[in-house]
């Protein structure tokens, strides 16, 4: 019987491998299908202006640039536009261009992207580039690529047109300008360096009793690009006028030394020794928010402003 078992199992076996070498195969039959595809694109339309990246990629350098020229290291901010090869819109960082297109939403801050200058083929073809050109960069789906940038459907090649903006070298230090430029064009509000970790001005002075080092507090607050653009909020009805997501479903934040371990740096100890009832502005670098990685609609490296409303605050017991 063990057999008889094992010689039925023999037979069938290639009839269970069936499906797995049939998607293997339609996987490699589609990837040729559409490398074929983004070939014939570039002939009929760039013909020897092209150049081969390799796996069916190519450039096509459509505007010289006048600035830095672009190497192996440091960090480069840049604008794109991705679409397909019919001329859909996947994905931009360009406002005009996604009003253009239909594809605008008022959750996204629509600022240039700044990214480490990494290995692979997305800065392979911009090396050499000056700062300021339009570079085409054709890439079919199964080849690497950023893909917090977009998403295609599966075997579709995109058309990334990409314009280097600025060279960082030190993106801390630009941080750093970038808060200093901030707090020079707004004279008005008097911020204070805080421990060496932020700036904050108070814009009104609450009337309530002074946050102790044992106390929980209970805030509102407001987050933004120092562009003015809203990042993020726990208060719904400012979420809603905006278009963003509500944070704390739309709750007060409860800030004391157990739920302060899950927010992001800057909220730590944040109220202490303020009155309750105080409305008052920090402006951070992302060493306090949200670092070197970002998050969401927020780039590596980017200073950010908030604005607290302190609404309550209680001993712990």
């Amino acid at each position: 019987m063990q057999a008889y078992r094992q010689l039925i199992l023999t037979a069938l076996l290639p009839l269970l491998l069936l499906p797995s070498c049939k998607d293997k195969n339609d996987t490699r039959f589609a990837n040729e299908d559409e490398r074929t595809r983004l070939e014939a694109y570039q002939e009929v339309h760039f013909g020897g202006r092209a150049t081969r990246l390799g796996e069916g990629a190519f450039s096509v350098a459509l505007k010289e640039g006048a600035g830095e020229t672009i190497g192996t290291s440091g960090w480069l901010l840049f604008d794109y536009v991705a679409k397909d090869l019919d001329g859909r819109l996947l994905a931009t960082s360009l406002r005009d261009t996604a009003k253009q297109y239909g594809l605008y939403r008022a959750s996204e801050p629509y600022e240039p992207f700044l990214r480490p200058i990494q290995e692979g083929l997305f800065y392979d073809a911009l090396r050499g580039q000056k700062v300021g050109a339009e570079l085409l960069l054709a890439t079919p789906s199964y080849v690497a690529y950023p893909k917090e940038l977009w998403r295609a459907p599966r075997h579709t090649s995109v058309l990334c047109t990409l314009i280097p903006r600025a060279l960082v070298e030190d993106p801390v230090a630009r941080e750093e300008r970038l808060i200093n430029d901030y707090l020079l064009a707004h004279p008005t509000q008097s911020y204070e360096r805080i421990d060496e970790r932020y700036y904050r001005w108070i814009e009104k002075e609450g009337e309530g009793g002074v946050v102790g080092a044992d106390y929980t507090s209970y805030v509102f607050y407001e987050g933004y690009l120092l562009s003015g653009f809203l990042v993020e909020t726990n208060s719904r009805e400012l979420a809603l006028q905006h278009g963003v997501p509500v944070a704390a479903n739309g709750s007060v934040l409860q800030l004391d030394y157990l739920s302060e371990k899950n927010l992001i740096p800057l909220f730590r100890g944040l109220t202490q020794g303020l009155k309750i009832g105080t409305v008052f502005h920090v402006i951070a670098a992302s060493q306090q928010a949200y670092g070197q990685d970002g998050e969401r609609t927020i780039q590596p490296h980017t200073p950010l402003h908030y604005r607290i409303s302190l609404t309550n605050a209680l001993p712990i017991r």
